[in-house]
């Protein structure tokens, strides 16, 4: 999970009906947004907007119950945040590939990184930042 996944997932979690909303879900049964508010006492708009932000995030499967409706159900009763902390570039780093292609992005970063080694070499090293030069 990338860094600014993580703190999207940490603010959803943090929020008031976050953790009741999933523990409703334990059962690992399919669950309607309605049953999940009426079972908390919620607004089923609240239930759903977790609800859909937990399956952006993957948290829990999402799949169509009709037409306008959705069903819901937890992947795992357990939560597990795998974060890679030493990658802290690669959303800078995408923003620029799409802008720029990918391969110039490398150039750019590459050529600011030989620059960063050249004037701060100790400082380059420990921070990582010779490993996407590596690369």
């Amino acid at each position: 999970m990338d860094q600014q996944t993580f703190q999207r997932a940490i603010v959803l979690l943090s929020g008031e009906h976050s953790l009741s909303i999933l523990r409703s879900l334990r059962d690992a049964n399919w669950h309607l947004s309605s049953e999940v508010a009426r079972s908390l006492d919620i607004h089923i708009t609240t239930a759903s907007k977790f609800l859909q932000r937990f399956a952006e995030l993957g948290l829990v499967e999402r799949r169509e119950h009709d037409s306008r409706t959705f069903e819901y159900r937890l992947r795992s009763p357990h939560l597990r945040f795998d974060v890679d902390l030493m990658d802290d570039t690669a959303p800078l780093r995408a923003v620029c590939a799409e802008g720029l292609g990918a391969d110039t992005a490398k150039g750019v970063f590459q050529a600011a990184l030989r620059d960063a080694m050249g004037v701060y070499p100790d400082l380059a090293i420990r921070c990582g930042l010779t490993r996407p030069l590596e690369s």
